[in-house]
């Protein structure tokens, strides 16, 4: 089914000094939950796929493509799926070709779960789909048929890698990469069966005929997970493996791999051995000997926050790129009057490293402001060929979610090479510069003028906890406030119910206005 109108969108849309575009932008079909998973760089354009729930009919699981223009407009959408055929989830492509893309989910019919590929063109036209059921089928123990694959990556000469769990002989998740040819055929499969139970592979990354894969080995039994690196060859043989045992101790989740000539950069969270707290974020570098390069770590452990990188990439200077989410569970000093606790508080985050020494060099966070609790997940990053990043997910009312007015949406945005989605957000990165006027600071925002979504960054200010934004019109009412909980942040705030005017808004702190800036409503 393709529809040629867009049916729910929210648009920011701004052009950086340098050329680059930068845009922030929310999905979803009417009446339909939506997250994004994978997206995808194509010539002139952006793909991006996920899942939607069909709360208008009868409530079935689908899947959703976006074909996306440089500046973030939809060009095209796809929808899949029926009353006949639920998509139960919807995993990542983690790489591309400039011409083909593949597109994958699980579908149960008849108490069997079944992993579906779809592969599609440039015009997101569906060229082949394929159904698979587990290679254990036909073993006598129970569900040995059931296979769910995470994500699949598509190879410079069209073979597919399937990362899957499947019931093993022993534990209910074994991870097993399975390698197709162009036409969908199975070729092998390489299977990792432990006892630790979950096996996951977590990364998937193609170096030659040869491919790297990352392994998160749970081991919930004693609570010390481990990260297993293993290259298997173009026939499926194991060429080497080692483990993050042999190089530290305690360890987290573990998120996307790459590759640096004989290096892998991975991705994910950390916890020393024998801490209760929650995990940081942590990336490493490690030589494919096991020797460690250089580990860092982004967040301080506490028991109110759980930090994690699900994905890495390589940008055109050669430095790295993480994104995760930041989750924070409330106290009950930080819920306003008249609201009730929820479970936690989500904002997403995306931080720069340096490729030699493992160094910070940006650090950015972004969230919206619309109701009290939103969240965000970011399920897919890559790289862009103008420096920049593109990352996907979710943006979810999670408060709103006991009552009718409930929203998830699919959630896309275009950073330029300094993180920034409003241009200037860092001043050491570009010659933007910030300057003083009579003792308060100029905010940031962007578009200017806006008709729809306003973008606030709001930097390196010293916070209290009743730290606010505020917009006044020009008469001097306050028409609306939002708390903030944290700087160095890109807030984005809805100004479409605004009448059309001008209007400043304010930086609050202590009832001390630190930073203003004026904007036009249209």
């Amino acid at each position: 089914m393709k529809f040629q109108l867009l049916l729910m969108m929210i648009i920011l849309t701004t052009r950086t000094m340098s050329g680059q575009y930068t845009f922030n932008k929310i999905y979803s079909l009417p009446g339909s939950p939506t997250t994004f998973n994978t997206v995808n760089i194509a010539p002139e354009s952006y793909v991006v796929s996920g899942g939607y729930m069909d709360t208008v009919g009868t409530n079935f699981l689908g899947m959703i493509v976006y074909k996306l223009e440089m500046d973030g407009n939809a060009e095209q959408i796809n929808s899949y799926g029926s009353n006949d055929q639920e998509f139960l989830s919807i995993g990542h492509a983690k790489s591309y070709l400039l011409d083909k893309y593949i597109h994958q989910c699980t579908d149960a019919s008849n108490d069997t779960m079944w992993s579906i590929i779809v592969w599609m063109n440039n015009e997101a036209d569906t060229l082949i789909t394929r159904r698979y059921i587990s290679h254990n089928m036909g073993s006598d123990y129970e569900n040995e048929e059931n296979i769910q694959t995470f994500y699949c990556t598509l190879n410079p000469d069209s073979t597919v890698y399937l990362a899957n769990v499947v019931v093993g002989e022993t534990t209910w998740n074994d991870a097993a990469l399975q390698k197709l040819d162009k036409d969908g055929n199975t070729l092998w499969i390489y299977d990792h069966a432990t006892m630790s139970d979950p096996d996951m592979i977590q990364g998937v990354f193609p170096v030659g005929n040869d491919v790297v894969i990352g392994i998160f080995e749970d081991n919930i039994s004693t609570d010390d997970p481990d990260h297993v690196y293993k290259k298997i060859d173009q026939d499926g043989n194991l060429l080497w493996q080692f483990s993050s045992d042999d190089f530290f101790d305690g360890n987290g989740l573990l998120g996307t791999i790459l590759v640096d000539n004989n290096f892998i950069v991975s991705s994910g969270s950390y916890r020393e051995l024998g801490m209760t707290s929650y995990t940081i974020a942590s990336a490493y570098k490690v030589d494919t000997l096991g020797n460690l390069i250089w580990h860092t770590t982004y967040g301080d452990y506490n028991d109110y926050a759980h930090r994690e990188f699900t994905n890495i990439v390589q940008t055109t200077d050669s430095n790295y790129v993480a994104s995760g989410s930041w989750r924070t569970i409330p106290g009950s000093d930080d819920i306003p009057e008249g609201f009730t606790g929820v479970d936690y508080d989500e904002f997403a985050y995306v931080v720069k490293f340096d490729r030699e020494d493992g160094s910070i060099i940006w650090d950015r966070k972004y969230r919206w402001l619309e109701v009290y609790r939103d969240n965000h997940t970011l399920r897919d990053m890559k790289a862009t060929p103008d420096g920049g990043v593109i990352f996907c997910g979710e943006v979810k009312d999670f408060y709103m979610q006991q009552f009718e007015d409930f929203q998830q949406r699919g959630w896309v945005v275009k950073l330029d090479e300094c993180g920034c989605l409003v241009p200037g957000c860092d001043t050491t990165c570009t010659d933007i510069g910030v300057r003083e006027q009579s003792g308060v600071l100029p905010l940031l925002l962007s578009p200017n003028p806006a008709s729809d979504i306003l973008n606030v960054h709001v930097g390196g200010y010293s916070l209290s906890k009743d730290a606010a934004l505020q917009i006044i019109d020009l008469s001097g009412r306050i028409v609306s406030t939002h708390r903030i909980p944290a700087n160095n942040t890109t807030y984005m705030m809805r100004v479409d119910e605004l009448p059309a005017g001008n209007y400043v808004v304010q930086l609050m702190n202590e009832g001390k206005v630190l930073a203003n800036g004026k904007v036009l409503v249209n």
